[in-house]
């Protein structure tokens, strides 16, 4: 039986709310929990040996702050090294921003479909139209089916990221498509270069009370380098869903699962 999946927690001079997470994630489940140690000093080094000695954790260290970016990239390649069998990893963040309950239901989303991108954002504050997820801004609409949310918003953290994805965000350069809101401007503007969209597709759309899910597809045609895919000019469909639902008018949990490693294969084919 493959090993669960490990959740990855890159932290950077925590607060008390970094061993109540992972002591609660230990307690929920035997998923292995990784956590990066961006640098935080030898005034943190208590905190770190603190969560460590409980035995479920595993504490990589950064010699020097590098920033989250380096940092994921550093957990990710900690992860594949020593999970090699797992389904992918989840990365969540150290302040506590989300509950121990829905990083574990972001693993088991991603055991369950081990090619799928597992994306969980909550708390939007904007009115949103049950039906208008998909569709508006036809340029933009890949990078967001992507990230599983706006670029405006800010929590970014809380992901599946699939085995077959980690070695191509490995390879990418940490100046570039990093985990943080300004990086994913810069990829923004690389997925622009890259892609001409084609059509996008509302394959399915069901809505039962508050929640509403949708089925999609997005075609494109590569003109640029990929995730160290060099263009072949092919083109290829990704396909994902989204389950949304709806409080008082307003968006208040957001879900996907996008087959990004499906449409890589598919270019590079």
């Amino acid at each position: 039986m493959p090993p669960s999946v490990p959740i990855l927690i890159p932290a950077y001079q925590p607060g008390e709310m970094l061993a109540r997470v992972t002591g609660e994630l230990a307690r929920l489940s035997e998923n292995p929990i990784v956590v990066v140690d961006d640098g935080s000093g030898p005034e943190f080094a208590e905190v770190f040996r603190g969560i460590e000695a409980s035995g479920r954790v595993h504490v990589v260290h950064h010699a020097v702050n590098l920033g989250k970016g380096a940092a994921l990239k550093t957990g990710l390649n900690y992860a594949l090294v020593h999970f090699p069998n797992a389904a992918g990893v989840v990365t969540a963040d150290a302040d506590g921003q989300h509950h121990p309950e829905d990083i574990l239901r972001i693993a088991a989303r991603l055991d369950k479909q081990p090619g799928a991108l597992v994306m969980g954002v909550r708390g939007f504050a904007g009115d949103v139209p049950l039906r208008s997820r998909i569709g508006n801004g036809l340029t933009r609409v890949l990078m967001r089916l992507l990230i599983g949310q706006r670029l405006t918003d800010t929590q970014t953290g809380l992901r599946g990221v699939p085995a077959s994805l980690i070695p191509h965000l490995l390879k990418l350069p940490s100046s570039g498509y990093e985990f943080t809101r300004n990086s994913w401007l810069e990829a923004e503007k690389a997925l622009h270069a890259a892609f001409t969209i084609i059509r996008v597709t509302v394959l399915d759309q069901v809505q039962d009370g508050d929640k509403v899910a949708t089925r999609w597809a997005v075609t494109a045609q590569q003109t640029g380098e990929f995730f160290g895919v060099p263009s072949k000019g092919r083109t290829a469909t990704l396909t994902g869903t989204t389950f949304d639902r709806i409080v008082d008018g307003k968006l208040a949990e957001h879900w996907a699962e996008v087959g990004v490693p499906q449409f890589l294969q598919q270019l590079a084919a």
